[in-house]
Protein backbone atom coordinates (compact mmCIF):
# COMPACT_ATOMS: atom_id res chain seq x y z
CA UNK A 1 0.00 0.00 0.00
CA UNK A 2 1.23 3.49 -0.87
CA UNK A 3 1.77 5.85 1.90
CA UNK A 4 0.61 9.59 1.23
CA UNK A 5 3.42 11.03 3.38
CA UNK A 6 6.16 9.88 0.44
CA UNK A 7 6.96 12.12 -2.02
CA UNK A 8 5.02 10.51 -4.76
CA UNK A 9 2.27 9.85 -2.78
CA UNK A 10 1.83 13.92 -1.73
CA UNK A 11 2.07 14.47 -5.55
CA UNK A 12 -0.91 12.09 -6.14
CA UNK A 13 -3.40 13.55 -3.78
CA UNK A 14 -2.36 17.29 -5.12
CA UNK A 15 -3.63 16.02 -8.31
CA UNK A 16 -6.33 14.50 -6.71
CA UNK A 17 -7.82 17.69 -5.13
CA UNK A 18 -7.17 19.46 -8.37
CA UNK A 19 -9.25 16.86 -9.95
CA UNK A 20 -12.49 17.40 -7.77
CA UNK A 21 -12.55 21.31 -7.79
CA UNK A 22 -12.75 21.68 -11.23
CA UNK A 23 -15.43 19.00 -11.74
CA UNK A 24 -17.57 20.73 -8.62
CA UNK A 25 -17.28 23.78 -11.00
CA UNK A 26 -18.27 23.02 -13.81
CA UNK A 27 -21.56 21.57 -13.06
CA UNK A 28 -23.15 25.05 -11.75
CA UNK A 29 -22.04 27.33 -14.45
CA UNK A 30 -24.84 27.95 -16.67
CA UNK A 31 -23.70 27.87 -20.65
CA UNK A 32 -23.68 31.12 -22.26
CA UNK A 33 -23.69 31.24 -25.83
CA UNK A 34 -20.54 33.43 -27.41
CA UNK A 35 -22.06 36.39 -29.57
CA UNK A 36 -18.66 36.65 -31.49
CA UNK A 37 -18.68 35.74 -35.04
CA UNK A 38 -22.92 35.72 -34.89
CA UNK A 39 -24.35 36.29 -38.40
CA UNK A 40 -26.53 39.72 -37.94
CA UNK A 41 -29.72 39.41 -40.18
CA UNK A 42 -30.92 41.72 -42.91
CA UNK A 43 -33.79 44.20 -41.92
CA UNK A 44 -37.15 42.32 -43.62
CA UNK A 45 -38.95 44.30 -46.24
CA UNK A 46 -42.04 44.71 -45.77
CA UNK A 47 -45.12 46.93 -47.04
CA UNK A 48 -47.59 48.90 -44.76
CA UNK A 49 -51.35 50.41 -44.31
CA UNK A 50 -52.82 52.66 -41.79
CA UNK A 51 -55.88 50.92 -39.35
CA UNK A 52 -58.79 53.35 -40.80
CA UNK A 53 -61.84 53.54 -38.48
CA UNK A 54 -65.81 53.32 -39.86
CA UNK A 55 -68.66 51.26 -41.16
CA UNK A 56 -67.11 47.95 -41.98
CA UNK A 57 -68.81 46.53 -45.23
CA UNK A 58 -69.71 43.02 -43.60
CA UNK A 59 -70.82 39.85 -46.38
CA UNK A 60 -73.51 37.82 -45.91
CA UNK A 61 -72.42 34.42 -48.58
CA UNK A 62 -74.88 32.17 -50.31
CA UNK A 63 -74.66 29.86 -53.35
CA UNK A 64 -77.91 30.49 -55.87
CA UNK A 65 -78.36 29.30 -59.26
CA UNK A 66 -78.89 31.99 -62.37
CA UNK A 67 -82.82 31.58 -64.04
CA UNK A 68 -84.91 33.63 -66.61
CA UNK A 69 -87.51 35.31 -64.39
CA UNK A 70 -89.30 35.66 -67.63
CA UNK A 71 -89.82 32.11 -69.62
CA UNK A 72 -92.52 30.09 -70.87
CA UNK A 73 -93.14 26.54 -72.27
CA UNK A 74 -94.34 27.23 -75.88
CA UNK A 75 -97.03 24.56 -76.87
CA UNK A 76 -99.16 23.75 -79.53
CA UNK A 77 -102.70 24.31 -79.33
CA UNK A 78 -103.87 22.12 -81.72
CA UNK A 79 -102.77 18.85 -83.09
CA UNK A 80 -101.44 17.23 -86.53
CA UNK A 81 -98.68 16.40 -88.10
CA UNK A 82 -95.75 19.22 -87.46
CA UNK A 83 -94.74 20.63 -91.01
CA UNK A 84 -92.34 22.96 -89.83
CA UNK A 85 -90.33 23.78 -86.82
CA UNK A 86 -88.12 27.21 -87.33
CA UNK A 87 -86.49 26.85 -84.29
CA UNK A 88 -82.95 25.57 -82.27
CA UNK A 89 -81.59 25.42 -79.29
CA UNK A 90 -79.60 29.08 -78.47
CA UNK A 91 -81.49 30.82 -80.98
CA UNK A 92 -82.45 34.45 -80.85
CA UNK A 93 -85.69 35.43 -81.92
CA UNK A 94 -88.16 38.31 -82.19
CA UNK A 95 -91.92 38.37 -80.54
CA UNK A 96 -94.18 37.20 -83.44
CA UNK A 97 -91.76 34.51 -85.16
CA UNK A 98 -92.80 31.38 -86.34
CA UNK A 99 -91.77 28.79 -84.11
CA UNK A 100 -93.59 25.68 -85.33
CA UNK A 101 -95.98 25.06 -88.11
CA UNK A 102 -98.95 22.41 -88.28
CA UNK A 103 -99.84 20.76 -91.49
CA UNK A 104 -103.09 23.15 -92.17
CA UNK A 105 -104.41 21.48 -94.82
CA UNK A 106 -107.16 19.95 -93.02
CA UNK A 107 -108.26 22.42 -90.99
CA UNK A 108 -108.16 24.97 -94.87
CA UNK A 109 -110.96 22.30 -95.53
CA UNK A 110 -113.10 22.74 -92.16
CA UNK A 111 -112.65 26.09 -92.92
CA UNK A 112 -113.57 26.45 -96.13
CA UNK A 113 -117.19 23.92 -95.38
CA UNK A 114 -117.41 26.57 -92.52
CA UNK A 115 -118.01 29.38 -94.59
CA UNK A 116 -120.21 27.44 -96.75
CA UNK A 117 -122.64 26.65 -94.01
CA UNK A 118 -122.75 29.93 -92.85
CA UNK A 119 -123.71 31.17 -96.59
CA UNK A 120 -126.09 28.86 -96.80
CA UNK A 121 -127.62 29.45 -92.95
CA UNK A 122 -128.00 33.39 -94.15
CA UNK A 123 -129.62 32.80 -97.08
CA UNK A 124 -131.97 30.85 -95.33
CA UNK A 125 -132.59 33.12 -92.87
CA UNK A 126 -133.53 36.35 -95.58
CA UNK A 127 -136.02 33.76 -96.94
CA UNK A 128 -137.67 33.26 -93.34
CA UNK A 129 -137.98 37.35 -93.40
CA UNK A 130 -139.40 37.39 -96.60
CA UNK A 131 -141.94 34.87 -95.47
CA UNK A 132 -142.91 36.59 -92.04
CA UNK A 133 -142.99 40.22 -94.09
CA UNK A 134 -139.94 41.66 -93.36
CA UNK A 135 -136.89 43.20 -95.34
CA UNK A 136 -133.72 41.25 -95.15
CA UNK A 137 -131.34 43.22 -93.88
CA UNK A 138 -133.54 45.65 -92.08
CA UNK A 139 -134.34 45.07 -88.03
CA UNK A 140 -137.13 47.40 -87.94
CA UNK A 141 -139.26 45.37 -89.93
CA UNK A 142 -139.86 42.44 -87.39
CA UNK A 143 -139.54 42.56 -83.58
CA UNK A 144 -136.50 41.28 -81.94
CA UNK A 145 -138.00 38.41 -80.67
CA UNK A 146 -139.40 37.32 -84.37
CA UNK A 147 -135.63 37.77 -85.78
CA UNK A 148 -133.81 35.50 -82.99
CA UNK A 149 -136.65 32.65 -84.07
CA UNK A 150 -135.28 32.89 -87.78
CA UNK A 151 -132.10 33.34 -86.96
CA UNK A 152 -132.72 29.89 -84.56
CA UNK A 153 -134.34 27.79 -87.25
CA UNK A 154 -131.82 28.76 -90.14
CA UNK A 155 -129.34 27.57 -87.23
CA UNK A 156 -127.33 30.96 -88.10
CA UNK A 157 -126.01 31.34 -84.79
CA UNK A 158 -124.26 28.10 -84.98
CA UNK A 159 -122.85 28.58 -88.47
CA UNK A 160 -121.18 31.63 -87.34
CA UNK A 161 -119.83 29.77 -84.28
CA UNK A 162 -118.41 26.41 -86.09
CA UNK A 163 -116.84 29.19 -88.74
CA UNK A 164 -114.87 31.08 -85.83
CA UNK A 165 -113.60 27.75 -84.62
CA UNK A 166 -112.10 27.20 -87.62
CA UNK A 167 -110.87 30.30 -88.03
CA UNK A 168 -109.17 29.72 -84.31
CA UNK A 169 -108.20 26.57 -84.99
CA UNK A 170 -106.37 27.85 -88.81
CA UNK A 171 -104.65 30.56 -86.68
CA UNK A 172 -103.49 28.21 -84.06
CA UNK A 173 -101.77 25.83 -86.64
CA UNK A 174 -98.85 28.17 -86.33
CA UNK A 175 -96.82 28.77 -82.99
CA UNK A 176 -95.63 32.30 -83.14
CA UNK A 177 -93.31 33.50 -80.11
CA UNK A 178 -95.13 35.53 -77.44
CA UNK A 179 -92.18 37.95 -76.66
CA UNK A 180 -88.50 37.95 -77.66
CA UNK A 181 -85.61 35.99 -76.08
CA UNK A 182 -83.18 32.55 -76.22
CA UNK A 183 -84.76 29.47 -77.44
CA UNK A 184 -84.06 26.88 -75.48
CA UNK A 185 -85.17 23.05 -74.71
CA UNK A 186 -86.83 21.72 -77.98
CA UNK A 187 -88.35 18.53 -77.34
CA UNK A 188 -89.28 18.26 -80.66
CA UNK A 189 -88.70 17.05 -84.56
CA UNK A 190 -90.35 18.32 -87.62
CA UNK A 191 -92.34 15.82 -89.83
CA UNK A 192 -93.97 14.50 -86.67
CA UNK A 193 -97.23 13.63 -84.95
CA UNK A 194 -97.83 16.49 -81.80
CA UNK A 195 -100.51 16.20 -79.14
CA UNK A 196 -102.95 18.97 -78.28
CA UNK A 197 -101.28 20.98 -75.52
CA UNK A 198 -97.75 19.10 -76.55
CA UNK A 199 -94.41 21.17 -75.36
CA UNK A 200 -92.49 22.21 -78.34
CA UNK A 201 -89.91 23.85 -77.10
CA UNK A 202 -89.19 26.90 -73.72
CA UNK A 203 -88.66 30.42 -74.55
CA UNK A 204 -86.09 32.65 -72.37
CA UNK A 205 -85.98 36.49 -71.90
CA UNK A 206 -82.15 37.16 -71.42
CA UNK A 207 -82.86 40.85 -70.19
CA UNK A 208 -85.11 38.95 -67.21
CA UNK A 209 -82.21 36.52 -65.88
CA UNK A 210 -82.18 36.42 -62.17
CA UNK A 211 -80.44 34.37 -59.29
CA UNK A 212 -82.29 32.45 -57.03
CA UNK A 213 -80.89 31.87 -54.25
CA UNK A 214 -81.60 30.92 -49.77
CA UNK A 215 -80.61 32.25 -46.54
CA UNK A 216 -80.61 31.39 -43.08
CA UNK A 217 -83.77 32.95 -41.19
CA UNK A 218 -81.23 35.24 -39.27
CA UNK A 219 -79.15 36.52 -42.49
CA UNK A 220 -82.76 36.96 -44.45
CA UNK A 221 -83.61 39.34 -41.63
CA UNK A 222 -80.77 41.53 -42.49
CA UNK A 223 -81.38 42.49 -46.14
CA UNK A 224 -84.39 44.47 -47.99
CA UNK A 225 -85.99 44.01 -51.18
CA UNK A 226 -83.86 46.46 -53.59
CA UNK A 227 -80.66 45.95 -52.32
CA UNK A 228 -77.70 45.34 -53.99
CA UNK A 229 -75.41 42.27 -54.29
CA UNK A 230 -72.76 40.78 -56.19
CA UNK A 231 -72.70 37.84 -58.41
CA UNK A 232 -69.71 35.29 -58.40
CA UNK A 233 -68.60 33.15 -60.82
CA UNK A 234 -66.20 29.93 -58.77
CA UNK A 235 -64.49 29.15 -61.64
CA UNK A 236 -63.47 32.83 -63.15
CA UNK A 237 -63.04 36.40 -62.00
CA UNK A 238 -65.71 37.67 -63.42
CA UNK A 239 -68.76 39.04 -61.28
CA UNK A 240 -72.25 40.75 -61.83
CA UNK A 241 -73.92 43.54 -60.25
CA UNK A 242 -77.78 42.39 -59.39
CA UNK A 243 -80.29 43.60 -57.20
CA UNK A 244 -82.94 42.17 -54.68
CA UNK A 245 -86.42 41.65 -56.33
CA UNK A 246 -88.12 39.31 -53.75
CA UNK A 247 -87.87 37.90 -50.52
CA UNK A 248 -90.55 35.10 -49.90
CA UNK A 249 -92.34 35.64 -46.32
CA UNK A 250 -91.83 31.75 -45.62
CA UNK A 251 -88.71 29.89 -43.65
CA UNK A 252 -88.62 26.32 -44.65
CA UNK A 253 -88.34 23.36 -42.42
CA UNK A 254 -84.60 23.60 -43.02
CA UNK A 255 -84.42 27.38 -41.42
CA UNK A 256 -84.22 28.86 -45.27
CA UNK A 257 -85.56 32.01 -46.64
CA UNK A 258 -86.01 32.20 -50.46
CA UNK A 259 -85.01 35.57 -52.48
CA UNK A 260 -84.31 36.40 -55.72
CA UNK A 261 -82.42 39.18 -57.43
CA UNK A 262 -82.40 40.36 -60.72
CA UNK A 263 -78.95 40.72 -62.81
CA UNK A 264 -78.35 44.38 -63.62
CA UNK A 265 -74.95 44.51 -65.06
CA UNK A 266 -75.09 43.98 -68.90
CA UNK A 267 -74.27 40.49 -70.14
CA UNK A 268 -73.37 41.17 -73.41
CA UNK A 269 -70.02 39.89 -73.14
CA UNK A 270 -70.63 36.90 -70.55
CA UNK A 271 -73.06 34.07 -71.28
CA UNK A 272 -75.66 33.00 -68.78
CA UNK A 273 -77.00 29.64 -68.43
CA UNK A 274 -80.67 28.37 -67.00
CA UNK A 275 -79.08 26.58 -64.23
CA UNK A 276 -76.28 28.26 -63.52
CA UNK A 277 -74.48 27.83 -60.22
CA UNK A 278 -72.73 30.97 -58.93
CA UNK A 279 -72.02 32.88 -55.40
CA UNK A 280 -73.75 35.62 -53.74
CA UNK A 281 -72.00 38.16 -51.69
CA UNK A 282 -73.96 40.31 -49.86
CA UNK A 283 -72.66 43.94 -48.13
CA UNK A 284 -74.27 44.83 -44.64
CA UNK A 285 -72.32 47.91 -43.08
CA UNK A 286 -71.70 47.60 -39.56
CA UNK A 287 -70.86 51.12 -38.35
CA UNK A 288 -67.66 52.14 -36.43
CA UNK A 289 -65.18 49.38 -36.90
CA UNK A 290 -61.34 49.19 -36.77
CA UNK A 291 -60.80 48.61 -40.19
CA UNK A 292 -57.30 46.66 -42.08
CA UNK A 293 -56.23 44.46 -44.71
CA UNK A 294 -56.87 40.88 -44.26
CA UNK A 295 -53.58 40.26 -45.40
CA UNK A 296 -52.00 41.75 -41.90
CA UNK A 297 -53.52 38.78 -39.89
CA UNK A 298 -51.29 35.84 -39.64
CA UNK A 299 -51.51 32.98 -37.20
CA UNK A 300 -48.84 32.48 -34.43
CA UNK A 301 -49.21 29.12 -32.12
CA UNK A 302 -52.90 29.17 -33.49
CA UNK A 303 -53.70 32.33 -32.16
CA UNK A 304 -54.59 35.66 -34.27
CA UNK A 305 -51.82 38.21 -34.61
CA UNK A 306 -51.01 41.48 -36.65
CA UNK A 307 -47.82 43.15 -36.78
CA UNK A 308 -47.45 46.94 -36.60
CA UNK A 309 -44.66 48.86 -37.15
CA UNK A 310 -42.80 51.20 -34.62
CA UNK A 311 -41.93 54.55 -36.86
CA UNK A 312 -39.13 55.49 -34.28
CA UNK A 313 -37.29 51.98 -33.75
CA UNK A 314 -38.35 50.51 -37.30
CA UNK A 315 -39.22 47.41 -35.43
CA UNK A 316 -42.37 45.08 -35.73
CA UNK A 317 -44.36 44.76 -32.85
CA UNK A 318 -46.11 41.84 -32.17
CA UNK A 319 -50.06 42.43 -31.07
CA UNK A 320 -53.06 39.88 -30.40
CA UNK A 321 -56.26 40.48 -32.01
CA UNK A 322 -59.86 39.69 -31.83
CA UNK A 323 -61.61 39.50 -35.13
CA UNK A 324 -64.68 40.97 -35.01
CA UNK A 325 -66.12 40.48 -39.20
CA UNK A 326 -64.00 39.69 -42.55
CA UNK A 327 -64.93 39.67 -45.78
CA UNK A 328 -62.64 39.06 -48.79
CA UNK A 329 -60.85 41.47 -48.43
CA UNK A 330 -60.53 43.28 -45.03
CA UNK A 331 -60.90 42.49 -41.67
CA UNK A 332 -62.70 44.48 -38.31
CA UNK A 333 -60.50 44.24 -35.45
CA UNK A 334 -62.52 44.48 -32.20
CA UNK A 335 -59.36 44.39 -29.74
CA UNK A 336 -55.84 45.02 -30.61
CA UNK A 337 -55.32 47.59 -33.24
CA UNK A 338 -56.23 50.70 -32.47
CA UNK A 339 -57.33 53.25 -35.68
CA UNK A 340 -54.27 54.87 -37.11
CA UNK A 341 -51.77 52.38 -35.93
CA UNK A 342 -49.47 51.47 -39.31
CA UNK A 343 -49.71 47.12 -39.88
CA UNK A 344 -47.55 45.13 -41.80
CA UNK A 345 -49.56 43.93 -44.96
CA UNK A 346 -46.62 42.25 -46.31
CA UNK A 347 -43.55 40.57 -45.19
CA UNK A 348 -45.08 39.40 -41.72
CA UNK A 349 -45.03 36.00 -42.51
CA UNK A 350 -41.96 34.88 -40.76
CA UNK A 351 -41.84 38.02 -38.21
CA UNK A 352 -41.03 38.13 -34.56
CA UNK A 353 -41.45 40.35 -32.25
CA UNK A 354 -39.06 43.44 -32.44
CA UNK A 355 -37.84 42.59 -35.65
CA UNK A 356 -35.78 44.93 -37.71
CA UNK A 357 -37.88 46.04 -40.48
CA UNK A 358 -37.58 48.16 -43.76
CA UNK A 359 -40.62 49.67 -45.16
CA UNK A 360 -40.37 49.28 -48.94
CA UNK A 361 -41.25 52.10 -51.53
Amino acid sequence: MLKLTTPIGMIMLVLLASGCSNSDKSSVTEFVPSQQGAAKTDPIEVELATATQGAFPQQILATGKVVAARQAELAMQVSGYLLELKVKPGQQIQRGDLVAQIDDAELQVTLEGARINLAQAQEQEADLIQQMGGTPGEDSTLSTAMRQTIRTRAKLDQAELDLKSAQQKLTKSKLTAPFSGTVADVKVQAFQNIGLGEVICRLMDPTSFSVDFKLLEGSALKVKTGQPLEVRYPTTSKSLRARITFIDPIVNEQGLVHLQAKITSSTTNLRLFEGQSVEIAIEEPVSDQVIIPKSALVLRSGREVVFSYDTQSQLAKWNYVEVAFENDAYIAIREGIEPGIQVIIDGNLNLSHDAEVVVRD
